[in-house]
């Protein structure tokens, strides 16, 4: 008799644990009906176009990475090997000077190609450098209006909490730019000292000048007075080779000098500077207006520091009352808008 007994309580207790474990997962079910209904899932964005553009307007989109053979021209191309590392089997055609590949990987200086143009091995492993020299770059489509430009990848960028006191010795150091990589300047002497050479790797960098040309020579530069977002000058530049789609009178926006209130706070608490980067870089070509043509930008998250590098859009002389589309009035002193 006790042992029916205690199976009995035993089944009553099972009951009693399914019945509790059937309520939990109603309560559950509801819970979660309830909150999908207050805050329903978003909507997947849409898939990025596959053909380079995205949009009305043709923004480029990344949508594989192609590289240009530039070496190899006195040897009929460039080495080719079998694997990732220099010493594997060498093939026994180069890859021609011109070739267009594809990216399948990048491990240093190592690419891992998939031919897409000229002539050589199908698929195999070639330097990008050798001693200093390219010998494979990026390839750079041409439009009508120059080269099209490749945006770097995105990358949120987080800003480290800086206070005034620390702004001089932050500003100081010159590290390279979040974006593009490079070490850049952010006063106008400094952009004279590192000269045409920074800018001729710098308008590699950002696609707007072609690999084949370069910038010769700087002058005329000097500061530009006006608004209070930061520090400009403007200056000259000469080119290897002249070309319609390159501006030769450039403007350049550079951060304010550290160690005063306007740098701190443009710079830190408010942080005006990298938006105007970030819309320069991705998204200049997707506004339905002109803007100023983008040369190279980019900033630095530990420093604060930034440059800006554009055409120069030239004011309408003073006192002009009468203007065309696309002029841009004289800079009127502030509180004087009735001139």
């Amino acid at each position: 008799a006790k042992a029916v007994e205690d199976e009995r309580k035993a089944l009553e207790e099972e009951k009693k644990a399914a019945e509790k474990a059937a309520i939990a997962a109603a309560r559950k079910e509801a819970v979660q009906k309830l909150a999908a209904e207050r805050d329903p899932a978003p909507t997947p964005a849409p898939a990025p176009a596959q053909n380079g553009t995205n949009g009305a307007n043709g923004v480029h989109v990344e949508a594989e990475e192609l590289w240009e053979v530039i070496g190899g021209v006195d040897k009929g191309g460039i080495m080719v090997r079998e694997g990732e590392s220099t010493t594997s089997t060498q093939k026994s055609d180069r890859l021609s000077t011109g070739a267009v590949v594809e990216q399948l990987a990048l491990k240093g200086d190592r690419l891992q190609y998939k031919l897409r143009k000229g002539t050589g091995p199908e698929e195999g492993w070639v330097s990008i450098k050798l001693t200093g020299k390219d010998l494979v770059v990026p390839w750079v489509e041409m439009g009508e209006n120059g080269p099209k430009r490749r945006t770097p990848a995105w990358k949120v960028v987080k800003q480290p909490q800086i206070e005034f006191a620390q702004m001089k010795e932050v500003a100081s150091k010159n590290d390279p730019g979040d974006y593009y990589g490079i070490k850049f300047p952010y006063t106008k002497d400094m952009i004279v000292e590192m000269g045409p050479e920074w800018l001729t790797q710098a308008f590699h960098k950002s696609g707007v000048l072609p690999r084949d040309n370069a910038v010769t020579k700087i002058s005329d530069a000097k500061e530009f007075i006006g608004g209070g977002a930061g520090l400009k000058c403007t200056f000259t530049v000469e080119y290897k080779k002249d070309e319609p789609y390159l501006h030769k009178k450039l403007f350049c926006k550079l951060p304010h000098k550290p160690g005063g209130s306007d740098r701190y706070f443009v710079s830190c608490m408010w942080n005006h500077d990298r938006p105007e980067i970030v819309f320069n870089i991705y998204l200049q070509e997707s506004v339905p207006f002109r803007v100023p043509k983008f040369y190279f930008g980019d900033i630095s998250a530990a420093t604060t520091n930034f440059v800006l590098i554009t055409e120069s859009i030239p004011w309408a002389e003073s006192g002009k009352k009468s203007f065309e589309p696309g002029e841009i009035e004289p800079a009127y002193d502030k509180y004087k808008d009735w001139e």
